[in-house]
């Protein structure tokens, strides 16, 4: 009886560790969570605070979008960066204005993180979007990390 007990144990253990070590690089989201907490630790040793961390797919076609009081009592800065399928990340940020959407801050660079920084000139509501703007041959979606912080 051990002897069947012992081999039912390690038949579902194995079959665990498969389906584990199985997952694909594609899927998961471990190696963009390692890179945030590698910006995290950077972003608080020069005495910023993070105030708001997300993390999700984008791909070419439908960009994300986030949202985010802020106070004109701080300068903000959000940091994008993407996985290793992107080439081109950005990120702009708008602010509500009479139920319109008026960009105030825009990263162009090309590069696979982006950064935007501002004071808000108005206390409210901000929108925060998310841009795949290119990626490396045979992708067409990504994870990407989001850090909003200030001083």
């Amino acid at each position: 009886m051990k002897k069947i007990t012992f081999f039912v144990f390690t038949a579902i253990l194995l079959t665990l560790v498969m389906r584990v070590s199985a997952q694909s690089i594609e899927t998961t989201m471990k190696p963009i969570m390692q890179d945030a907490m590698i910006y995290v630790d950077t972003i608080e040793a020069h005495d910023y605070e993070v105030v708001r961390m997300e993390f999700d797919l984008v791909s070419k076609s439908k960009n994300k979008e986030t949202f985010r009081q802020m106070s004109t009592d701080y300068t903000y800065s959000v940091w994008v960066f993407g996985d290793y399928r992107f080439e081109d990340i950005d990120v702009a940020v708008y602010q509500d204005v009479n139920g319109s959407w008026q960009q105030v801050s825009k990263d162009n660079s090309a590069e696979s993180n982006a950064l935007v920084t501002f004071q808000p000139k108005v206390a409210g509501m901000y929108k925060i979007e998310v841009i795949a703007y290119k990626f490396k041959p045979d992708y067409t979606i990504g994870h990407y990390g989001l850090i909003v912080f200030h001083e």
